[in-house]
């Protein structure tokens, strides 16, 4: 770890650290020969235990001890960077679109397979696709043979807006043929 770092996990500024450190002078030889060979452009990179005496010289040994709880657990951690975690999220991304693409093209077949059926009509609608004019006596009549022959087909009867009339039946366009044919 960094003073940097260190400074940042125990809550203090870097200047902090560097102080505790200098007060261990002559105490621990590693901590003396990396705090001689660190610079702003490489600085030292301290082990566990060396972490832990600085704690202990700036904040005592119950922070060191905590210090050192929190910190075995991630001790053989391996270190994440950036790098590593780009690398991981364009493998997500990979993997997602392997899994996507098959499910996008089912879907765009799918919808291409989809056309709109219409095979419900009101009388009127279906008399007018087949080029008869009835009136509106003739219409309802035609009406009520529709609806007697769907529910003796057991075929749904529905209904649909009309701005004439508000809600009008709609029958199947085989039940209308056979009306028609009559």
């Amino acid at each position: 770890m960094t003073t940097k770092m260190i400074a940042e996990s125990v809550g203090k500024d870097v200047t902090s650290i560097q102080r505790w450190i200098k007060k261990l002078n002559g105490k621990m030889q590693s901590i003396d020969d990396k705090m001689s060979l660190s610079s702003p452009m490489n600085p030292a990179n301290y082990t566990l235990e060396e972490t832990l005496v600085i704690i202990e010289q700036g904040l005592g040994k119950n922070a060191a001890d905590i210090y050192r709880m929190n910190a075995q657990p991630t001790q053989n951690a391996e270190v994440v960077t950036k790098s590593d975690l780009a690398d991981f999220g364009k493998a997500i991304v990979a993997e997602m679109f392997k899994q996507l693409i098959p499910l996008l093209q089912i879907q765009q077949t799918s919808q291409k397979q989809l056309e709109y059926v219409q095979d419900y009509f009101s009388v009127i609608a279906y008399a007018n696709i087949k080029g008869i004019k009835p009136t509106i006596t003739q219409a309802q009549a035609y009406s009520r043979v529709a609806k007697k022959l769907s529910i003796e087909s057991n075929v749904e009867v529905r209904k649909v807006e009309d701005e004439r009339y508000g809600y009008v039946n709609s029958y199947h366009k085989d039940i209308l043929a056979k009306v028609f044919e009559l």
